[in-house]
């Protein structure tokens, strides 16, 4: 899982240029920061420069996993506040929706903004990242304790793997099922991945607390 205390957003985000949109705008752009995100964890100048020593997991540079690379570009995912067009969507006929909490049908898990996951000296350094490539085997269970320091920072966990393609016509298609979920110690409330208890369907957990 990817856990992170998110930076609230204090950079204006200035790749934004002029109104064109969609998957061809936003495939080669999201393949590039893919690139960057491995670059990350593999040069000494960053990862490695900043990881915490305290969590036991600063080695070295590693080359990430795909689920790892995955899970980074859905977890900086910056949500988006509404949809609208300057025309009536043929398909929806719905010309303007406030979002709801990620994930939704509009934004899925946000804009993607590595800012607000990556940790860079001289760039963001108030946020607090980590990251474990866990393996699991069958009907085990994966705790770790979070210490929230400030209330007023959001916290997000976000868990990827990959699951194998299903060959055998089933109602369930997925077939590693793996659940997300944020319990507060306090209080007893659970919070599942996705907004879902459980979610059975996809592949890709998020939890999102907005004042934890």
């Amino acid at each position: 899982p990817i856990i992170s205390a998110s930076a609230k957003e204090t950079v204006a985000n200035n790749c934004e240029v002029g109104s064109k949109s969609g998957t061809s705008m936003a495939t080669p752009a999201v393949a590039g920061i893919a690139g960057t995100i491995r670059q990350y964890f593999e040069d000494t100048n960053f990862w490695y420069s900043s990881c915490n020593v305290s969590y036991g997991l600063c080695a070295g540079p590693f080359s990430p996993k795909g689920a790892t690379v995955k899970s980074v570009i859905i977890h900086s995912g910056d949500m988006m506040h509404e949809y609208s067009e300057s025309w009536v969507d043929s398909y929806t006929n719905e010309k303007s929706a406030l979002l709801s909490a990620a994930p939704n049908v509009y934004a899925g898990f946000g804009k993607v903004f590595m800012q607000n996951v990556l940790p860079v000296a001289g760039i963001e350094e108030n946020i607090d990242l980590f990251v474990d490539e866990a393996s699991m085997s069958e009907l085990t269970v994966k705790e770790y304790k979070v210490i929230v320091t400030d209330p007023s920072r959001p916290l997000k966990a976000t868990i990827v793997w990959m699951d194998p393609a299903n060959s055998i016509i089933t109602h369930k298609m997925l077939l590693h099922d793996l659940d997300l979920k944020v319990t507060h110690v306090a209080t007893g409330v659970v919070t599942y991945g996705n907004g879902l208890s459980p979610d059975e369907v996809n592949n890709v957990e998020q939890v999102y607390i907005s004042t934890p």
